[in-house]
């Protein structure tokens, strides 16, 4: 979640002085935000100028795939919310009609399987704004994959958003490009307030990612959480001992799973050991979760671990899984 820096720029159109006040990120906003009663208000749906109207099935909105299983917020009440509907056709959402304009940048398309980003998103600023309705106006914007790490902002007569989703390999566009406002001020103000360090809740690998030109330039959205799956037909069928706790075995490293992968690929195919989820950087990403597991880490307190013999024993674990094929992408075929 990067927070955007504002440039010098012309008044843009149907933006009051007051709108023009830069609200220094979104994140300071949620730390400062609080939780309050329910409001008669809700969202909007908008297709560019077009207005497509508050949630109503009837109105073209549906729920997002799972959106039963959304965790029940305070301020939910009987009927239908922008929380638990999107709409398919929308390019952006507003919350609440006051001149301080906050927006909000985030990638994934309001399709059935992903609309679930953006619902997530607007139940949280809901939950922020909901007692602020006549002072703010919330605008939810679907971007593309491009667009959040590219298209340009906070200069002349382009959008400023105060907040921006966007991937790792995105941030360093950003912040060469002078977008991005430093959260060092912020996790200070937070360890002040709460006596304790936000930082320490990331993964190992966030300094490497995030921390960049000198200063925090972004934060995680959340902890990297990755499902690791087995099926124990096959493993049966190769006369193995299931995981524990599932089966008899007392203990089980990343040693055991790399040489159980690689047998199950000597047997049914290469590429059909370990199969992951997505065909470009979850190799990258599992191999930093097996090294954050053993203690080693890519980047720690500034210094390069690469040649930390923990590290280099996960490294020859992935140099046989590539070698021997042992791991393959979603669709069947093979890394590298």
């Amino acid at each position: 979640l990067q927070a955007t820096r504002p440039q010098p720029r012309r008044r843009p159109a149907m933006r009051g002085d007051s709108g023009r006040r830069w609200l220094r990120a979104l994140l300071l906003v949620l730390w400062c935000g609080r939780r309050t009663a329910a409001s008669v208000d809700d969202w909007v749906a908008w297709r560019g100028d077009v207005e497509l109207g508050p949630p109503d099935e009837a109105r073209g909105w549906s729920r997002p795939s799972g959106a039963e299983r959304f965790a029940a917020m305070p301020w939910e009440a009987e009927g239908p919310s922008g929380y638990r509907l999107h709409h398919k056709e929308a390019t952006h959402y507003t919350l609440g009609n006051g001149s301080v304009h906050i927006e909000v940048w985030q990638p994934f398309p309001d399709t059935a399987a992903e609309s679930v980003v953006s619902a997530s998103f607007r139940g949280a600023l809901y939950s922020l704004y909901a007692a602020e309705l006549d002072k703010v106006r919330v605008t939810l914007v679907n971007k593309d994959y491009e667009s959040v790490g590219e298209a340009a902002i906070c200069r002349d007569d382009a959008p400023c958003p105060n907040a921006i989703l966007l991937s790792d390999t995105q941030l360093p566009l950003r912040v060469a490009a002078g977008n991005v406002h430093p959260l060092d001020d912020f996790f200070a103000a937070f360890l002040n307030r709460h006596m304790r360090r936000l930082e320490d809740d990331f993964a190992g690998l966030a300094e490497y990612q995030y921390h960049l030109g000198g200063y925090w330039a972004a934060m995680p959205l959340m902890l990297d959480l990755r499902l690791l799956r087995f099926n124990k037909t096959t493993l049966r069928a190769l006369g193995e001992e299931l995981p524990p706790p599932h089966g008899q075995r007392k203990s089980w490293d990343w040693a055991d799973f790399v040489g159980l992968v690689c047998k199950i690929s000597a047997q049914f195919g290469r590429g059909r050991g370990l199969q992951a989820a997505a065909g470009e950087d979850e190799d990258f990403r599992l191999a930093m979760l097996m090294a954050h597991t053993a203690r080693a880490y890519l980047v720690r307190e500034g210094k390069c671990g690469l040649s930390d013999a923990r590290f280099a024993d996960m490294v020859r674990l992935w140099q046989r899984m590539l070698q021997e094929g042992c791991i393959g992408t979603g669709d069947g075929g093979e890394y590298w």
